[in-house]
């Protein structure tokens, strides 16, 4: 679902803003993919022991968590990329905020479905937020 989200969201953005911005994208969730196994392999963190909902365990390690990593790779550099865009600020200020409380729904659900500790989720968004803002410094303004 995500590579096809990403997929989406990057045609859209060449299509309607700019090819750099669809590049910025695209490297930014590419990066983040790389990352997260990068980082599982380099922790091999276990899961914890019991999924609740009987849900079953993903085959990955539990550090960092995946979800989290990608809701603020997505989420910030759409939130980055789209949000300057809006009139009026309220626009804006909306924006944000429904990025932000998606991303942490996202984290949220993983640590309420019993597949990660809290503090995989916090590793996975400030991983991600680290790698959008190193991508930020890096390629500067759109």
């Amino acid at each position: 679902m995500l590579v096809a989200l990403s997929i989406a969201a990057t045609a859209a953005l060449a299509a309607f803003r700019s090819k750099f911005a669809a590049l910025r994208f695209a490297i930014t969730m590419l990066g983040g993919f790389a990352l997260d196994i990068g980082l599982k392999n380099a922790f091999h963190r276990p899961r914890p022991p019991v999924s609740f909902f009987a849900t079953p365990f993903p085959a990955s390690y539990s550090l960092p968590s995946g979800h989290a990593l990608f809701a603020a790779c997505w989420f910030l550099t759409l939130a980055r990329l789209v949000a300057p865009r809006l009139r009026p600020r309220a626009a804006r200020i909306a924006f944000w905020s429904a990025a932000l409380l998606l991303g942490f729904g996202i984290g949220f659900s993983r640590i309420y479905l019993g597949v990660h500790y809290p503090t995989d989720v916090l590793a996975g968004f400030a991983a991600g937020t680290v790698w959008v803002g190193a991508l930020s410094e890096f390629l500067g303004e759109c």
